[in-house]
């Protein structure tokens, strides 16, 4: 091999792939692709996002959002956003810290929450608080297993905020409903 192939070789070896301990760079904000190296995984990701139940179906304050691995299955990372549709990278709403154990940044805006240490995870902890968002929201998650191994948008569920009337209506009716509980 002559010397220019070798050092082509070397030069491609080593370089750096680096992931991204301090959360999800602004660069992978509107796509959601992290950018330190690997292919995406097609295949069904070993990871659930649960969100707490609401009230009469719609969202009044804010609800519970939990990202965790299933069957023991651990993340270093992940860039989760609410969207206003899956395909849109416009967010919606609010999403915060409302974990002890796991450390969050918003490196891409209000709707959207990340890591920011790379340490192994079984869960991460958030809530959504909707602003005036009244169709349907999605919460969409890549999740980062190891730097090469990683699920782009593969998470995701479906809230419903309340429209402005249901909102004012069920918030009457927990007054009225606390104003019994004290004159009873």
């Amino acid at each position: 091999m002559d010397i220019m192939a070798r050092v082509v070789a070397l030069m491609v070896l080593t370089s750096p792939v680096s992931g991204y301990s301090g959360g999800a760079p602004a660069s992978a904000c509107a796509t959601m692709i992290p950018g330190h190296g690997g292919t995406a995984h097609t295949s069904v990701a070993p990871f659930s996002l649960t969100v707490s139940s609401v009230i009469s179906g719609c969202v009044i304050n804010s609800i519970a959002v939990t990202l965790a691995g299933t069957g023991g299955t651990n993340f270093r990372g992940f860039l989760c956003q609410a969207r206003s549709a899956m395909d849109s990278d416009t967010t919606v709403g609010t999403l915060a810290d409302d974990d002890t154990t796991v450390a969050f940044t918003n490196n891409c805006g209000a709707g959207s929450i990340t890591h920011s240490e790379g340490s192994d995870k079984g869960s991460a902890n958030f809530k959504w608080t909707p602003s005036r968002e009244t169709s349907n929201v999605h919460i969409v998650c890549t999740v980062i297993q190891t730097t090469s191994i990683y699920w782009v948008k593969a998470v995701h569920a479906q809230v419903s905020p309340c429209s402005s009337a249901a909102r004012a209506t069920l918030t009457f009716m927990a007054s009225v409903g606390v104003l019994l509980a004290y004159v009873l």
